[in-house]
């Protein structure tokens, strides 16, 4: 089975979440779609209706497994977002068509592009609303981002209404009908020949054979497109545009399509090539569980890990030994008797592993995570004697979870000072102090 890893990311209410419960609807393995019910389980997430935590959540098919990963969408939780790149070879950016020109698109865009090179889709979420223009949202994305990207599906939107979608290179049209895609005329010909082109121009340039074929004859064929399109994409020549809603499930059945199409491999990253002899891995995740203990989620690049293995930490200098291994599927654990080079899994309890640690038994070609030093400083002081000790044991869990979150005790005045990315940040951990840990506090 080929593994393909892919992370999303985009602005606070893009639409992320809700485009992967989707797409876990259409794969049956849930009865809902639309609203971050599967994923976003975290009492603090549904309190603020918005993911704070990275969530994995696998797509199976005949001959594909895609690690679906979800980020938060606010800033302050860039230790998520920053371990989901590392996870992963692809990335999409999920834009808000009403809006596609917010802070944390082009946060993302930087992140992604800039400063860890990675291939990019964008989906353009929100198009059931109402006054939408399909190509202007393009304009601007041509104009912040880049005038490669371009559409592999066009909206049919009509009178405020998202009717159908369009397949630029098969030039075929559907609407949407109960569920299922129907074909019919299609109403934009001019608009689809057009990005066709701009298609066939950005293919004629991953090799010289097939430019010189297009300046010859001055087009490619269909199979000559869709053959190259995955090299376009890699060599980033082109960064797909799809239109969907993540209320509208017939919509993402081309995103899908697609997806299985260009995504990248696991041994399509440039960084490490995997063979079975060399262990490389890195913890992009640990979470605190009341019962599981620390739990680790690890992005393996090379080799092959079992229930029995011994890890050896690098960044710590020490041999960790596991005796579970767990597929991760949004917050269920399903275990494992091995995980693949490619694959993502997880373990528990692992005693000094943390976040951003390298695993490797050869000198690995990663570099550990680089998370951002926090700004913010606060105090923090319990309520009560039993409260002093309750957080204590809080912020060492909440420590080993979040390694943007920093904290000291300050003896001279007999408080905890704490230090967070910044206002959103401070008010999770705070809340998540009083409500996950149960310690009464006073924020000085």
């Amino acid at each position: 089975m080929i593994i393909k890893n892919l992370s999303l990311l985009g602005h606070t209410s893009s639409g992320k979440t809700s485009i992967i419960e989707t797409i876990a609807y259409l794969n049956k393995l849930t009865n809902s779609y639309g609203t971050p019910s599967l994923l976003d389980t975290d009492e603090e997430e549904k309190k603020r209706k918005t993911t704070t935590n990275l969530k994995v959540f696998p797509i199976k098919s005949k001959n594909y497994k895609i690690n679906l990963i979800d980020t938060p969408g606010f800033s302050d939780f860039i230790g998520e977002i920053l371990g989901a790149l590392f996870a992963s070879e692809n990335i999409a950016i999920v834009v808000n068509a009403q809006n596609p020109a917010e802070v944390g698109t082009e946060r993302s865009w930087i992140l992604a592009n800039e400063k860890n090179n990675l291939p990019i889709s964008f989906i353009l979420n929100h198009f059931d609303k109402e006054n939408l223009n399909f190509e202007n949202i393009l304009n601007t994305l041509n104009e912040n981002y880049s005038n490669r990207i371009i559409p592999l599906t066009i909206p049919i939107y009509e009178n405020n209404s998202f009717k159908g979608i369009i397949d630029v290179i098969s030039k075929k049209a559907y609407l949407f009908q109960k569920g299922e895609l129907i074909e019919t005329n299609n109403p934009y010909d001019n608009l689809t020949n057009t990005y066709y082109e701009k298609i066939s121009e950005t293919i004629a340039e991953t090799n010289e054979d097939l430019l010189n074929k297009y300046l010859e004859q001055g087009e490619l064929t269909h199979q000559e497109i869709v053959q190259n399109l995955k090299q376009a994409y890699k060599m980033k020549l082109l960064f797909p545009l799809f239109t969907v809603s993540a209320k509208t499930p017939e919509s993402l059945k081309l995103l899908i399509h697609y997806l299985e199409l260009i995504l990248l491999n696991h041994d399509e990253n440039e960084l490490i090539k995997p063979n079975d002899k060399d262990l490389v891995a890195i913890v992009f995740k640990t979470l605190s569980d009341p019962y599981k203990g620390r739990v680790s989620y690890i992005r393996l690049f090379s080799g092959k890990i079992t229930k029995d293995s011994i890890l050896p930490n690098t960044t710590k200098n020490y041999k960790e030994k596991i005796s579970v291994l767990v597929e991760i599927s949004g917050d269920q654990h399903n275990p494992i008797n091995e995980c693949l080079a490619g694959d993502i899994c997880a373990t528990y309890k692992l005693e000094q592993t943390l976040s951003g640690d390298i695993i490797s038994t050869i000198e690995s070609p990663l570099k550990p995570i680089q998370y951002p030093e926090p700004l913010l400083e606060k105090g923090i002081e319990p309520k009560t004697k039993a409260d002093e000790e309750k957080l204590s044991s809080a912020i060492n869990r909440i420590l080993e979870e979040d390694p943007t979150f920093k904290a000291y005790r300050d003896h001279d005045v007999k408080q905890f000072v704490i230090s967070t990315i910044g206002d959103v940040h401070l008010d999770y951990i705070i809340s998540k102090l009083k409500n996950k840990y149960k310690v009464n506090i006073e924020v000085t």
